[in-house]
């Protein structure tokens, strides 16, 4: 087969270059990432996951709780609706678990205290090597 300038046409040799690299690991198909978020309300507490390996991200967007790679809502969780967030991570892999209150602060809370109203927190990523990045709030967080 001739392409348009009368040259052999290189479809086939395209085909086989493509073929050899993605063969010899030169192409990489991300992986899909499967945190899970659930919100208990008989109980007030999310429980989230990450993927092993993987990083996640727990932020406050207009009063909402989201959790991810890519932060999605944690079935209803809000900071007025929960007193207690656990998030469980896999051992024998490094995760990144990621806290960013610069949209909003992890609190008050479902439940009124007599100290300073906030929302539990326990992480649980299974390993000495996990990393938990803490991004504050613009002001001051004494």
């Amino acid at each position: 087969m001739f392409n348009h300038w009368g040259r052999p046409a290189l479809r086939g040799r395209v085909l086989i270059v493509v073929a050899a690299f993605c063969a010899l690991g030169g192409f990489q198909v991300a992986t899909a990432s499967a945190e899970s978020c659930v919100y208990d309300s008989n109980t007030k507490q999310v429980t989230a996951t990450v993927t092993a390996g993987s990083a996640a991200t727990l932020v406050v967007s207009l009063g909402e709780l989201r959790f991810g790679l890519v932060p999605a809502p944690c079935g209803g969780a809000t900071t007025t609706n929960t007193d207690f967030v656990r998030i469980i991570g896999a051992s024998g892999s490094n995760e990144t678990i990621v806290l960013d209150q610069r949209g909003g602060t992890f609190g008050p809370g479902a439940t009124a205290e007599g100290n300073i109203p906030e929302i539990e927190m326990a992480i649980e990523l299974g390993d000495a090597t996990d990393t938990v990045v803490v991004f504050a709030t613009e002001g001051d967080d004494s």
